[in-house]
């Protein structure tokens, strides 16, 4: 019995030690944002940065995440406002079964291209700690900034942090109506 629990808290303290390094070298603010290509829905390639130095935000979910479902209807309205405006937006499923995703997006009426990373491809390239998980990155390729949990997408701090990448692009794109009240 005394041998369970040695290497018990050995494995404990094994995990704790590669979470804590899982967290501390992931992709910080400030710091290039790591590239990638994965499919969409239907199967074509896609690749991040892509040719076009545009803002960009990388959001990761799943369907089986309660919170990430939850949030997805503000994100698509926040799609709505964004996505002819310059914002390159790259909704990621780390889900395993493409089915489930295909669903999710028919029976919601969600507009958001998804892309597949059911291999942990991009996850694993920006380390991710859960889901929901968000990174906005400026046009340079730099990540701006990052946040893991559910987002309010039709907050006013949040449109005025994409505001802010569209003045730093050259004052290129600048949406003009953020979807919000009061604004």
């Amino acid at each position: 019995m005394k041998r369970f629990w040695i290497i018990a808290v050995i494995a404990g303290l094994a995990y704790i030690a590669w979470s804590a390094f899982h967290f501390y070298t992931r992709p910080k603010v400030g710091e290039s944002a790591p590239a990638f290509v994965l499919k969409d829905l239907s199967g074509r390639e896609v690749a991040f940065p892509g040719e076009d130095p545009s803002p960009a935000i990388i959001h990761f979910w799943a369907t089986w995440c309660g919170q990430c479902m939850s949030e997805l209807i503000s994100f698509n309205r926040f799609y709505d406002v964004y996505s002819n405006k310059g914002l390159k937006i790259f909704a990621i499923s780390i889900d395993e079964e493409k089915q489930a995703v295909e669903a999710v997006m028919e029976n919601m009426g969600f507009a958001f291209p998804v892309l597949l990373d059911s291999k942990g491809t991009a996850s694993d390239l920006y380390r991710n700690v859960g889901v929901p998980e968000t990174v906005i990155i400026n046009s340079e390729g730099i990540i701006f900034e990052r946040f893991v949990g559910a987002a309010d997408w039709n907050s006013e701090k949040l449109h005025a942090t994409i505001d802010t990448l569209f003045l730093r692009n050259g004052g290129k794109n600048v949406p003009e109506d953020k979807g919000t009240q009061g604004r």
